[in-house]
């Protein structure tokens, strides 16, 4: 019976979703984690039309949520939002390892746009919506340049999800990782997706060097014709700072 139900979660519930590592929601998970700590600042890398940040926001209700989305369709969106609350601080860069400016892949479907070129997998899963229709100029920071730029506020919470540039954006924020961040929650590729962006393994290097642990992976995305394991989110703890006991 058991082996029959198993079967009916996989061909139903989690069709598609390839082996289930957690039920947890990783928002209330990091409620639990810094409920004893003061979150006044939230690197939010990837905004999109700021729903992440207005998620993190209602957790963090002390906290401000520094915004960073290049994609110029959701300038108004996420400038409206700053209108109705002042917690939301937008910024219309790129982050990388370096600053000035650089061309995003603008493909058909805005989850896709990237500073990378798709590849052969990511089109073969997602069909006409990972092609590539032009590009978009776009200025680009680094993190530590930004952080100085603003008076070095606090940061103890950070959230990626910016397809494949997530280890050029730590790269470019050394400084601040070691600053007294406690959390980092990032989109991983555990296959490649994109030409010559990182993988899950790159980055996990980058954040032990700088003393984080995993602590889990969510909702992990498998290719629906090969079974093989693409992409997931990732949780890392300070080991210093947050220690889990």
């Amino acid at each position: 019976m058991a082996k029959l139900f198993r079967e009916f979660l996989r061909r139903t519930l989690y069709r598609g979703k390839g082996n289930l590592y957690t039920l947890d929601d990783p928002y209330q998970i990091l409620s639990k984690l810094l409920k004893d700590q003061n979150i006044t600042g939230i690197i939010d890398a990837g905004a999109s039309d700021g729903r992440v940040g207005q998620r993190l926001l209602k957790r963090f209700s002390d906290a401000q949520v520094y915004q960073f989305e290049p994609n110029p369709i959701y300038a108004q969106t996420l400038g409206a939002k700053q209108n109705q609350n002042n917690r939301f601080h937008p910024f219309y860069v790129a982050l990388s390892d370096q600053s000035g400016e650089l061309e995003l892949q603008n493909t058909v479907s805005p989850g896709n746009v990237s500073m990378f070129k798709p590849n052969a997998m990511l089109h073969n899963r997602y069909g006409d919506s990972a092609k590539v229709q032009g590009v978009i100029k776009v200025p680009v920071t680094t993190l530590d340049t930004w952080w100085h730029e603003q008076g070095k506020p606090d940061v103890q919470l950070m959230k990626f999800d910016i397809q494949g540039a997530e280890l050029k954006a730590l790269k470019g924020a050394g400084e601040l990782l070691d600053s007294g961040v406690q959390a980092i929650y990032s989109e991983v590729f555990i296959n490649p997706l994109y030409e010559g962006a990182a993988l899950f393994s790159d980055i996990d290097l980058l954040l032990r060097e700088h003393g984080f642990d995993l602590y889990n992976i969510y909702a992990p995305r498998h290719d629906t014709k090969t079974g093989m394991l693409l992409w997931a989110h990732s949780l890392y703890v300070h080991r210093d700072r947050l220690m889990i006991t």
